[in-house]
């Protein structure tokens, strides 16, 4: 197995494996995310994660086919009223291709940010699942990640 920061020559790669999660968020909420589509706005949110140092979109390999991706920054809060000073790792989306999954390879992308935070001495890794996504609740929960906060919303007119 390998990992490697993502370049723009991977943007099939990225594609590839961004149009399955995506499709599970679109099926979840329709009426909230967008089908996954390779155009102007994949394009501009992809070039500006990969240009941006605190920005990470590691991709995984397993016998040099890509299996799938794990993209996370790293931010610095300051101390306001509410919160201390602190220095946080936030996972915005990990994705594994279907045909990859069950095999161990997502952990291998969260043990890999796991490491950064230690590296870099960050104690706290945050990241957001949708509660339709059971099985990511479910793998989030085997990793050690517990929810602390919810969201919510209310929906005025459709």
């Amino acid at each position: 197995m390998e990992l490697r920061p993502a370049t723009k020559k991977d943007y099939d790669i990225i594609f590839k494996i961004f149009s399955e999660v995506q499709s599970i968020h679109y099926d979840g909420m329709p009426d909230f995310f967008r089908p996954a589509k390779r155009d102007k706005f994949f394009y501009a949110y992809f070039d500006e994660v990969i240009k941006n140092e605190d920005k990470h979109l590691i991709i995984g390999f397993e016998k040099d086919k890509p299996f799938g991706y794990i993209y996370y920054l790293i931010t610095k809060h300051p101390q306001n009223i509410y919160r201390k000073e602190k220095r946080i790792i936030y996972i915005n989306q990990i994705g594994v291709k279907k045909a990859y999954q069950g095999r161990g390879l997502g952990s291998e992308l969260i043990n890999h940010v796991l490491n950064v935070a230690k590296k870099e001495k960050i104690n706290k890794i945050g990241l957001d699942v949708w509660l339709f996504n059971e099985g990511s609740i479910k793998f989030f929960r085997n990793h050690g990640f517990r929810a602390h906060n919810q969201i919510m919303w209310h929906t005025i007119l459709e």
